[in-house]
């Protein structure tokens, strides 16, 4: 067990290694090109500054966990993100010197000027069905937490207004999840919803990628993010990043039979979510027995939440395992665009 440890420990120095190495040649291509005003205005600040909150927050559970090599690449992001943020500022353009700003007047303007370019690439989404889609979903994502915020409201009506969708007041303002009956059900409507549109629309990468960026904006909006948007944007991320064709972590909730009759309950409820499911598909071996997959999420958060149902609503045990999804083979016509 202990060489097993040390061999762990040596291939995460590795990793640790290679995660400054990458640091460092991103940092010094950049760093030569700190001075152009096109490569400051190339940098997300928001995006930037929400996985700097994000890495800030993983680092506290590392420090309580004593998980010190998790902290250790923890802080190579961080470090990576705060070193974007002061590019993407605008600090060593000739142009932003000479008006002698402080280095947060300049992050202010980055954000305002963000801000007017959010809906830029989703302007050119073709056909009206695919932008009221995407505004319903903005709704429901607003909503997710019972409460569609001021901010929230006004960044949706400036999205529907910059792509030309016209929007009924008293449908808009009313809590499209207010038939549902749980909050999972709400989560799973909003993931359906998503998934349907890059179904039916195929929106190009940089829209696609844009898509995530709006959700994450909408969901600061108010300056506060609530836990059923923390748990949401993970699908969602997940979904998108999925759609890109990108490795993604992908949770299984694992449900383990502990006698006879709750592989009738575990079959029940898989075809209830699955109506035409072979059963068997979805045995799984795990520490020298087997489970059944009962469902497959892209964060845990998620998928956490999901395994409390089944011990909640079924007393089933249910674990959860996590594995990677490997990017999907773009065809031969993807590759050649």
């Amino acid at each position: 067990m202990e060489s097993f440890k040390s061999v762990i420990d040596f291939l995460t120095g590795i990793a640790i290694f290679i995660a400054i190495i990458n640091l460092y040649f991103k940092a010094n291509k950049l760093w030569k090109r700190k001075h152009e005003k096109e490569v400051a205005e190339s940098q997300s600040i928001v995006a930037l500054i929400s996985e700097v909150i994000l890495y800030i927050l993983w680092s506290i559970s590392f420090v309580m966990k004593s998980d010190w090599s998790a902290l250790a690449d923890n802080a190579v992001g961080l470090i990576e993100s705060a070193f974007f943020i002061i590019i993407g500022s605008g600090l060593f353009v000739l142009e932003t010197k000479k008006s002698k700003k402080s280095f947060f007047q300049m992050l202010k303007d980055s954000l305002t000027a963000e801000k007017k370019e959010a809906s830029f690439l989703l302007k050119s989404m073709s056909g009206k069905n695919s932008k009221e889609k995407i505004i319903k979903i903005l709704q429901q994502l607003a909503w997710i937490d019972n409460d569609f915020d001021k901010t929230e409201i006004e960044l949706v009506k400036h999205f529907a207004s910059e792509w030309g969708v016209k929007i009924n007041e008293g449908d808009f303002l009313n809590n499209p999840h207010q038939n549902d009956s749980s909050e999972i059900e709400r989560f799973e409507n909003i993931k359906k919803a998503l998934v349907d549109f890059l179904q039916e629309a195929e929106p190009p990468q940089d829209q696609a990628k844009h898509i995530s960026k709006i959700f994450h904006d909408l969901i600061n909006a108010d300056g506060v993010i609530s836990q059923e948007e923390d748990v949401i944007m993970g699908e969602l991320d997940g979904i998108l990043l999925e759609y890109l064709g990108e490795p993604v972590p992908v949770y299984l909730v694992i449900t383990v039979p502990q006698e006879s009759s709750q592989l009738h309950t575990i079959e029940n409820i898989l075809k209830s979510i699955h109506p035409t499911i072979d059963v068997k598909s979805k045995e799984k071996k795990i520490d020298g027995g087997f489970g059944f997959i009962m469902h497959e999420c892209l964060s845990q958060a998620y998928a956490e939440l999901m395994a409390e149902q089944e011990r909640s609503n079924h007393k089933l045990m249910t674990i959860i395992k996590k594995e990677i999804r490997e990017a999907k083979v773009k065809d031969e016509e993807e590759v050649i665009e």
